[in-house]
C-alpha cells in the first residue's frame, strides 16, 4: 500500500466498519472527506480524533 501512498484500507461492506476504523486509526481519524453520508459517515464520526476535521461535499 505504501506504493500507492496510503497506510491502510477498509472495506465498508464487510464486518463492523466502526471497529475496522478504530483498528487502523487507533488515535482517531484526523481528516475525513464525506460526500455520501449514511453509515460510512456515522462510523467515521464515531472514530474522529479530538480536533479532527470533516469536509462535507454535496450535502
Amino acid at each position: 500500500m505504501g506504493e500507492l501512498g496510503f497506510d491502510a484500507a477498509v472495506d465498508r461492506t464487510t464486518g463492523d466498519l466502526g471497529e475496522a476504523l478504530r483498528e487502523v486509526c487507533p488515535d482517531g481519524i484526523d481528516v475525513y472527506f464525506d460526500n455520501v453520508g449514511g453509515a460510512v459517515l456515522d462510523a467515521a464520526l464515531g472514530s474522529m480524533a479530538l480536533f479532527g476535521r470533516v469536509a462535507v461535499c454535496g450535502c
